[in-house]
């Protein structure tokens, strides 16, 4: 748990029994996987964030340069 409130999620546990335990560990390498399939949705969402930000600086600067003219 502290590698993966590290951000590591990566880190999966060996399932080797269907106990409370074995229950908890499935548990956790659901929420595991499903915080790196999150983390990848907002990484993608940065990128295409980043990329309309350098587009609307593209227009505002072809914008004062008509302005300009």
């Amino acid at each position: 748990t502290q590698q993966l409130a590290a951000g590591d999620f990566s880190i999966r546990i060996k399932v080797d029994s269907k106990d409370e335990v074995g229950i908890l560990a499935q548990g956790f390498n659901f929420m595991a996987e499903q915080l790196t399939a999150r983390d990848q949705q907002i990484c993608i969402q940065m990128q295409q964030l980043e990329n309309t930000l350098q587009k609307l600086r593209q227009t505002q600067a072809q914008l004062i340069q008509s302005e300009k003219m």
